[in-house]
C-alpha cells in the first residue's frame, strides 16, 4: 500500500526548489564567459554546493528532509506520507533561504536544468495536462527573479502528476 495522502506537498517542495535553482542560472550569455568545465565536473560543483545549501537550510533551523516521504518499516514498497508544512515552517523555509541564500550566493549552472523561460513553459504545459486530466488547475503565476508560484493544494492523482510532469519534461520525471 502506498500512502499518496500528501504527494501534492512533496511535488509543490521539488518545484519550488528546481524553480529556485533555475531562477538562479546565470543567463545564457553570462554562462558564455565562464570557463568551460566538463558536465561531471559541473556537477559535482552542483551537488556540493547544493549539500552545503541543505547543511546551511538545516543550521538555520529548517530540515528539509522533515518534509519528504520516507520508506515505510514494513518491508514493502510503501511510503509513508510527511505532515505537511504549516504556515510557521513555510515562514521558516523562506527565512532560511534568503539566509543561504545571501551566505552561499547563486548556485553553480547545471547544463541540464532549465532556463528560466524553459521553466515557465515547462509550468504552463503542466497546467493544462492537469487542466486535461479534470482538475481545476491555474497556470502558473511567475514569482521574483524567474521563480514561479507555488503549486495549488489539492487532492491529485498521483498518476496524473506523473503523467503530467513527464509530459511537461520537468527534470527527473520518468518518461
Amino acid at each position: 500500500m502506498r500512502i499518496t495522502r500528501n504527494r501534492g506537498l512533496v511535488f509543490l517542495a521539488g518545484l519550488m526548489l528546481v524553480g529556485g535553482l533555475a531562477a538562479c542560472a546565470p543567463t545564457p550569455d553570462a554562462a558564455d564567459e565562464s570557463p568551460d568545465l566538463d558536465s561531471a565536473s559541473q556537477e559535482q560543483e552542483f551537488d556540493d554546493w547544493q549539500l552545503a545549501w541543505e547543511k546551511c537550510m538545516k543550521d538555520e533551523g529548517v530540515d528539509l528532509s522533515q518534509f519528504m516521504a520516507k520508506a515505510g518499516s514494513d518491508g514493502e514498497e510503501t511510503e509513508v506520507a510527511p505532515e505537511p508544512p504549516s504556515d510557521a515552517d513555510i515562514a521558516a523555509m523562506d527565512d532560511a533561504r534568503e539566509v543561504c541564500d545571501e551566505k552561499l550566493g547563486d548556485p553553480p549552472t547545471r547544463p541540464d536544468m532549465p532556463s528560466d523561460d524553459e521553466m515557465n513553459e515547462m509550468m504552463l504545459t503542466f497546467a493544462q495536462c492537469m487542466r486535461d486530466a479534470g482538475y481545476d488547475f491555474p497556470d502558473p503565476e511567475p514569482g521574483p527573479a524567474g521563480t514561479t508560484a507555488a503549486m495549488p493544494m489539492g487532492d491529485y492523482d498521483p498518476a496524473d502528476m506523473d503523467a503530467c510532469m513527464t509530459e511537461a519534461g520537468f527534470p527527473g520525471a520518468e518518461g
